[in-house]
């Protein structure tokens, strides 16, 4: 197997139909590890990283791509995924059906006799694969110390059991909630004469418009807690929208008032599933429930386009809860290299995760 540590977009963009190729062969077949999402993080948030974008091939055939890159934080050298700590809601190893073993051994082996580094910092890693479990016995084999656990949790709602939307609305919700989403339903389209749109493309116009909801408009933006306040997360969508717009990944709904957004949903329709990714909505309108109409209208589409699965995304919200089915769980490892420093922090993880645990059992 020779690995081929790629560093430059250049690079990224002449293996990028192999790449898409592989995630087709793969457990790991998610939006957040597709190049055009890759490379529109690196391209943003690039700067003062390093590209650490391991390939693995036999011959000509790629088996295996792990996108990492290394930054400096405080005094340890980390090693981390390309997408986090905050664009991305999942990542994983992309491995080919059946190689994952010998594709993260030669991973841990590149980086230990290649790379400096203090930590490697694994989160959001293996919500559709064994990642976890063939990670840690290769961690086990090369004596290194880590530390690992449960990270983040998925909602989402299996759409392969309804026939149609209003089998959906029956199965799903008893007649008291029917009544009220119909209500609701009515009320945004015959009082504020709302229109429904879903977009496959989107422009700079559009995402103006989203961060105006966002960061103005929205009770979110009232408190603070704001994805487009942050000027990088708005450079990002404008070049994601660029790249997924050309593979028809994109799938953005929309709630207009008086020609003006109300409310959207990010979403992006990829392996038969819509991933809701990002919404919000115009807080004047939230006793219309127009939130909730707007993911009410997401499923809708979902359904009606024959797709397996909405996807609701990072996160355990209350309102994801109420949309799902089901829940999906990401694992953390963190692993400490042979370094004095190293030693010291996983000494004091120890005693921070014990201290944690001993809360819980009291509480």
């Amino acid at each position: 197997m020779l690995v081929e540590r790629i560093d430059t977009i250049k690079r990224l963009l002449e293996i990028e139909n192999k790449w898409k190729e592989l995630l087709q062969k793969s457990k790991a077949n998610d939006l957040f590890l597709t190049p055009e999402w890759i490379i529109s993080w690196w391209k943003i948030f690039g700067s003062n990283r390093e590209l650490y974008l391991l390939t693995f091939w036999v011959e000509n055939d790629l088996i295996g791509v792990v996108a990492l890159y290394r930054y400096r934080r405080g005094i340890f050298q980390e090693l981390t995924f390309v997408g986090l700590p905050d664009q991305s809601d999942r990542v994983d190893f992309i491995c080919k059906d059946g190689h994952e073993e010998e594709c993260i051994m030669s991973c841990l082996d590149y980086l230990c006799d290649n790379v400096k580094w203090d930590v490697l910092n694994f989160r959001r890693l293996g919500a559709f694969t064994d990642s976890m479990n063939i990670l840690e016995s290769a961690l086990n084999d090369k004596k290194l110390k880590y530390t690992s656990g449960i990270d983040g949790a998925y909602p989402y709602l299996d759409l392969k059991n309804y026939n149609g939307y209003d089998d959906y609305l029956m199965k799903y919700f008893k007649s008291k909630h029917r009544g009220n989403l119909r209500r609701e339903g009515d009320k945004i389209r015959d009082v504020l004469k709302a229109k429904w749109t879903v977009r496959t493309q989107v422009d700079e116009k559009i995402v103006a418009e989203m961060i105006e909801i966002d960061v103005v408009r929205s009770a979110r933006g009232q408190s603070g807690n704001i994805f487009f306040k942050k000027a990088e997360n708005r450079l990002f969508v404008n070049e994601l929208m660029q790249r997924m717009e050309k593979n028809n990944y994109i799938c953005l709904f929309t709630l207009e008032i008086n020609d003006l957004i109300a409310a959207y949903s990010l979403a992006f329709n990829y392996n038969q599933k819509i991933l809701n990714y990002q919404m919000s909505y115009d807080d004047q309108y939230h006793r219309e429930g127009i939130g909730v109409h707007t993911i009410q209208q997401s499923i809708k589409y979902a359904i009606e386009s024959k797709l397996d699965e909405y996807d609701l995304l990072l996160g355990e919200e209350e309102y994801k809860k109420r949309w799902s089915s089901g829940i999906r769980s990401s694992k953390y490892c963190i692993i400490y290299g042979n370094t004095y420093k190293s030693y010291l922090l996983y000494k004091y993880m120890i005693i921070v995760e014990s201290l944690k645990r001993k809360i819980k059992n009291i509480q």
